[in-house]
């Protein structure tokens, strides 16, 4: 009898007949929201200042505020969320690693925004349409998280 070899693993990266690579780096998601600043940038430092695990840095007429969930074995953060507040608009960009599902990782990062917009809700006026439509959207994508046999249970005591 032969001795049997397990098959060699392909290196990291490198495709497979018929497969596309599995990436181990995270990816990078963001959006958008128009709003005018109605207050100036050293009350909205301020405000964020107040909250300990948030980083700030300010740049020009924009304030950064970065939220590390998770850092990596080198302590580079990993897994995290920028809020920049400029004068116009506010821009979210955050990062998604390569074992979550790219929409569930939105809203948890819509959530956050939005808990972080209550801090700045006078400093800014936003145009809620636009706040709808996110919402919107995340409503629709958690629907994919819900199992037919949540559907039936909320059904039966809805």
């Amino acid at each position: 009898m032969a001795d049997a070899q397990a098959p060699k693993a392909p290196p990291a990266g490198a495709k497979t007949q018929g497969q596309q690579p599995i990436p181990t780096v995270p990816t990078v998601g963001g959006f958008r929201l128009l709003a005018e600043r109605t207050r100036g940038m050293a009350e909205l430092s301020q405000r964020y200042s107040q909250v300990s695990f948030l980083e700030m840095t300010q740049d020009k007429d924009t304030l950064s505020v970065l939220n590390v969930e998770s850092r990596d074995l080198r302590k580079d953060p990993a897994l995290f969320s920028i809020i920049k507040f400029m004068p116009s608009r506010i821009e979210v960009v955050y990062t998604c690693l390569a074992n979550t599902s790219p929409k569930k990782r939105r809203l948890e990062v819509l959530r956050h925004f939005l808990n972080m917009l209550t801090i700045a809700d006078d400093c800014y006026s936003v145009d809620m349409k636009q706040v709808y439509q996110l919402l919107e959207s995340s409503l629709a994508d958690m629907n994919e998280y819900v199992s037919s046999d949540y559907d039936k249970l909320f059904s039966i005591y809805d």
